[in-house]
Order: C-alpha cells, then structure tokens, then sequence
C-alpha cells in the first residue's frame, strides 16, 4: 500500500488498513548476499556521487509465533514472536517523492540491465545476454523476507504530528530513543534492535521494533515487561547533557546519518516522560494483531470521558503542579496562562505556565491528550509551530501531575537548566 506500508502475499484489491486500492508489484526475493571489502579508497570512491534508494521495511500478516499484549497508560504495545518481515528495494530515486526506478532483471538467469545505457551499449547487452539466454528482462523490486521478534509499537491519532515530514521527524526520533534507552537499560550494542514506522492508515503511526539477532535474544520482551524504566532510560541518555537538538552521545550514530537532518530530542521529550510514568492497565495476556493499537486508541477515549470529573478538574491540577514548582525551592515562579503568539502577531495559544526567557510552555492536562481527533490533531500542529519557533513544550497529564508532581517538576528543571 502506498499509504500505509501494509504489504502482504495475497492478491488484495484493497488495504485492509486504510482502504487505498493495492497495486501489484513483482519482487524477486533474495536468498543469500555476498559482501566486499576494498581496503584501498580510491579519488573516485572520494568524490563518488551520493546515491539514493527507495528501501521500505513492512510487517507481514501471519509469521509462526503468538501475539502478547502489554496493556499500559498510553500504549499497549505489541510483541510477535518469530514475525514475518519483508524488506524491499525500489531502486534509485530521482526526487523524494519518486517511487524508485526498480530493477531490470531477467527472471530466468537473473541477469541485471543497467538503467540508462546508451543505445550501442544496450544493443550489446541485449546480444550478449540472448546468447546465453531467451529470457527478457522486465522490472522487479528487490526484496529480503526473514523472520524475527518484534515489538509493535501503536502511536495513536493526535500523538504524533499529522504533517507527513514532521510525524517522520517525530517518530524517527523516538524510535532512535527507544533504541538508545534499550542499550542503555540491557546493556546491548545498537544495532542489536532495528525499527521502522509507518501510517496506520487511520490518522496516527506505527512504530515497529525487531531483533536482528537470528532466533531473538529475549530482548523486546523485557522491554515490553516494564514500559517506564525503558523510557526512562531513553530519558536519562537524551537529555542528561546539553545539546541543541540531537549528537553523538544521544541520537546520532554513523549508522543513522541520513537521519541526522530529522532527528531532535525535543520532539518526544513530553512523550518519553508521560511514558516513564506509564503505569500497566491488565496484566500481559495473549491477543490478535491490530489489538495493540484497538486497546491504545479505546484507552485514550475513555481518558477523555473520565476527564471532565471534578477530581482532576484543571484548577486543581494546576494547583499541584505550581505548589511542586515551589517546593522545589530551584525554579523561578512560572508566568500562569500565558499567552504565545504566532510569527504574525496573532495569539497562536495559551499555555498554563511559561518562562518565556527560556521559550518554556507548559501544558497541565491539555494540548496533546485531550479532546477529541480534530482537536488532538489542532493541538499537534500547535505545538509544531511551537517547537518551529524555538519554544520547547512541556505537556503534562493530569493524573500523572496529581500522582507524582515531584517528577513533573524535575522534567521541568531538567529543560529550564539547559536553556
């Protein structure tokens, strides 16, 4: 699907995920790679030109092992043991927004035509190859399907932004967290968990992690086992030292380097503290594939129907959340019911506390979970342009602030002390 990423072996007319209409696409599957070393860099290798391919990841249907839920505040995460995965190749892009030019491939011997040959040089492909061959070559995607275990992760509507290139940078980052807080917190290399994300085809994003160890190491299991050491451990390695928006120390790695541009701590800071915070809702129990994301949106409607009660009313919430801030005895008193504008002088919004020396807003109950889907989504693109005009925000749930104001004023602390 080109809207979502849903792929499967059957012939479909339609996405189960979004309903777009599916194309068929030929790929000849890869059995085996072959790697190799060239120990001398040569003046051409130093000023080669940078290619770009068009390489998708997907989730396949089916796979040989059982479907646990981890219910908790926010999220029920996903785990599939021994999942069906499926990686592709659509050959170079032209632009960002060009599918890729694919392969031309014979598919009797396998033979590779090379895109862009001139008329002589393709006259004399075409002659060598009919001599050993009767095939023709026609246009095939690449693609790599293996088999591992994986933790899906449901990003439901309104948590991440809706603008493509900015839920790209949003979930690109907290996938990188994610996988740093792993490292951190089961002492493990890097690139010993791998993930991608893509639309769920109803308004919010799928992040999806793998073990790349064959046979799984028990990894995203134990992750899954305790949501909020997980994220805090994301936490304590993102934003115990001071950079501007990502580095080598947190997100940045040789590996990632053509994610360097979309990566920025920033973005999922509010998030990775609401998860730290996450308290478990059912114990573990087996399910379906799609309950992960059916149990995280229904979690979030009941929040909004629960909301309107006079125990977490938000005066009251506030309250607690000032009374923290001053029995920290470190932080200035915040400025209440600021008032933020847009580039244009227009009142973009009203955040409950702000320092605005510091470009700080702050959110008790609000801005990223409340309401319903068109007021997340007006929330989301609020607090991009928030974050686009160099403000960090802070938001908060209520029951969170109520349950531990003390953590909450940490958070706080810990931005206002490196801006």
């Amino acid at each position: 699907c080109d809207q979502c990423g849903f792929a499967a072996k059957e012939i479909l007319n339609n996405c189960p995920q979004c309903g777009l209409r599916i194309t068929k696409a030929e790929v000849a599957l890869i059995d085996s790679f072959e790697a190799e070393e060239n120990t001398q860099i040569t003046s051409a290798e130093d000023s080669r030109q940078r290619l770009t391919f068009n390489r998708r990841e997907h989730l396949l249907s089916g796979g040989e092992g059982d479907i646990q839920l981890y219910p908790y505040e926010f999220v029920t995460l996903e785990f599939r043991g021994h999942a069906n995965l499926l990686v592709t190749n659509w050959g170079r892009q032209a632009s960002r927004v060009h599918q890729g030019e694919q392969f031309d491939l014979c598919p009797n011997c396998g033979r590779h035509r090379p895109h862009g040959l001139t008329q002589k040089r393709l006259e004399r492909w075409n002659e060598a190859h009919r001599a050993i061959c009767t095939g023709d070559p026609r246009q095939f995607i690449l693609g790599y399907e293996f088999f591992a275990d994986v933790l899906v992760f449901p990003l439901a509507p309104g948590l991440a932004p809706q603008e493509e290139d900015a839920a790209k940078a949003f979930c690109r980052t907290l996938g990188k967290a994610l996988v740093v807080g792993a490292q951190e917190r089961l002492e493990i290399e890097q690139d010993e968990i791998a993930y991608f994300q893509h639309p769920d085809g109803a308004g919010g994003w799928t992040l999806v992690f793998y073990e790349t160890a064959p046979g799984g190491a028990g990894y995203l299991e134990q992750l899954a086992s305790d949501l909020g050491l997980w994220a805090s451990a994301a936490q304590d390695r993102l934003f115990k030292h001071d950079c501007e928006r990502a580095c080598y120390r947190c997100l940045k790695s040789a590996r990632n380097q053509f994610d360097h541009a979309l990566l920025d701590k920033e973005l999922v800071r509010s998030i990775l503290f609401q998860l730290s915070e996450a308290r478990s809702t059912e114990p573990p129990h087996s399910g379906r594939a799609g309950d992960g994301r059916a149990k995280t949106v229904d979690w979030l409607e009941q929040l909004n129907i629960k909301r309107a009660s006079a125990q977490t009313s938000n005066t009251a919430i506030e309250k607690a959340l000032l009374e923290a801030i001053r029995d920290g005895s470190r932080l200035p008193e915040p400025m209440p019911q600021y008032e933020i504008p847009d580039q244009s002088g227009r009142q973009l919004t009203v955040a409950d506390f702000a320092y605005p020396d510091q470009r700080i807003a702050i959110y008790c109950d609000g801005f990223a979970y409340h309401g319903n889907r068109e007021t997340l989504e007006n929330d989301a693109r609020k607090r991009n342009v928030l974050q686009a005009m160099g403000w960090a925000v802070l938001t908060f749930w209520g029951r969170q602030i109520l349950r531990n104001p003390a953590a909450c004023e940490e958070q706080i602390w810990q931005c206002y002390q490196f801006r």
